[in-house]
């Protein structure tokens, strides 16, 4: 699925990992998805799958890394989600005397589900 508003162009895909027996309904493209670092503890999630999320870069301005991360949170609630932790950030691009210019970002992520409704209350042990 592609998403475009004016110049930006991102777009992103889903791999089911086949932890989970059930399919997730999908969530509104702007539910509330955390981001994480790092998996939570092991009794607290059931994995759904991997995102992978491209966009087109910012020159050598701007850092358009974060459009792959939202990206990514699109991809989450697509999938019914609640978390996504990121694995992987990326650019591609080339060096000039005007500095580093960002011709594309990649992003990829393990999207989660809690497996209990106040799972994301297990983040705090």
């Amino acid at each position: 699925m592609a998403f475009s508003s004016g110049c930006f162009k991102a777009k992103h895909g889903f791999i089911a990992s086949g932890m989970m027996q059930a399919k997730r309904s999908p969530k509104p493209l702007t539910c509330d998805i955390r981001v994480l670092t790092a998996l939570p503890p092991a009794d607290s999630y059931s994995e759904l799958g991997l995102c992978t999320a491209t966009a087109t870069g910012g020159g050598a301005i701007s850092d358009k890394t974060p459009d792959a991360v939202v990206e990514l949170k699109r991809c989450a609630c697509e999938h019914g989600g609640d978390a996504i932790v990121v694995g992987k950030l990326g650019s591609e691009g080339y060096g000039s005397i005007f500095g580093y210019s960002q011709q594309g970002v990649s992003a990829t992520g393990v999207v989660i589900a809690w497996d209990a409704p106040n799972g994301a209350d297990l983040l705090k042990r």
